[in-house]
């Protein structure tokens, strides 16, 4: 699939469909730039960017107190315990 259209991906796009065409994988010839319709490709973008925006500003005014207005600590994990873990300790090889 192809992830934006970009004149480099439609030419890659067309050449494939002209291989196609050609080696009988495809009946009739069609206009790539009028099938790839770049209007939903732009209605698509829109749509994730306002998703986007929307949650960003969700996450900035959850991180706000309401009392204060100050943001509010962040959590920090907290450190890795140095003896008594479950892990084994990586050996590493000598070369």
């Amino acid at each position: 699939m192809v992830p934006n259209l970009s004149a480099q991906n439609l030419a890659s796009i067309e050449i494939g469909k002209d291989f196609m065409l050609r080696h009988g994988y495809i009946e009739h010839d069609f206009d790539v730039h009028e099938w790839a319709a770049p209007e939903f490709e732009e209605q698509a973008a829109k749509e994730l960017l306002a998703e986007r925006w929307r949650r960003s500003r969700a996450r900035s005014s959850a991180s706000t107190t309401p009392a204060s207005g100050e943001l509010s600590p962040r959590r920090h994990r907290p450190p890795r315990r140095s003896s008594g873990s479950s892990r084994r300790p990586v050996s590493r090889r000598r070369r």
